[in-house]
């Protein structure tokens, strides 16, 4: 015999279960557009910090201090951006 309501949860739950997929499907999109941005800036930093030790160190002690703290700086700045992508 032919069963109406299971008929009509059938019809309610599909589309629900569409846009549940579609969420999810962007969410998961939105943290891999993220995560690549992560990883572009934790490249950034590590050219930064190589350019930075590279660089002829300063007879200015001022100078050559200011460069040491950039380099410490930089450096926590990359854990932060490692702690942002959950490693």
């Amino acid at each position: 015999m032919y069963d109406r309501t299971r008929t009509g949860r059938s019809r309610v739950a599909l589309p629900l279960f569409l846009v549940a997929g579609l969420a999810g499907a962007f969410v998961s999109g939105a943290a891999w557009a993220a995560d690549a941005k992560l990883d572009e800036a934790n490249a950034s930093a590590a050219k930064a910090i190589a350019l930075l030790k590279s660089a002829q160190p300063s007879t200015v002690a001022e100078v050559e201090a200011h460069r040491k703290k950039a380099i410490d700086l930089i450096t926590r700045a990359q854990g932060e951006i490692l702690k942002a992508k959950g490693e």
